[in-house]
């Protein structure tokens, strides 16, 4: 007897699944979730403060600071940042606004 599902285990032999994936530069989990995406960047953003901090130890200061952590920290989290930032809201339980109008019956 047929039970409506199809058999499509040939179609995916050979396919490994992964737990997150890198797609143009963020980092996706299987729950579409960008945990790992932060994780890396705050790690990635403590290894540009350290460099900062040393260029600046080395006389790099005023706007060619500026220049330069603007090309390294800030292009870095202003990338794809209002899809992390929408995705974090949206995970968000949501509870009714305090306006809403009660039923009363």
């Amino acid at each position: 007897m047929d039970s409506g599902i199809e058999d499509h285990s040939a179609l995916t032999h050979g396919i490994e699944r992964m737990d997150k994936m890198n797609i143009l530069g963020i980092t996706v989990s299987h729950t579409l979730t960008f945990h790992q995406h932060i994780a890396a960047l705050v790690t990635k953003t403590a290894r540009s403060f350290y460099a900062l901090k040393t260029t600046c130890t080395n006389g790099l200061n005023g706007n060619a600071l500026w220049v330069v952590t603007r090309a390294t920290l800030v292009s870095q989290h202003l990338y794809a940042s209002q899809t992390v930032l929408l995705s974090q809201v949206q995970s968000q339980p949501r509870s009714p606004p305090p306006f809403a109008p009660t039923k009363n019956y």
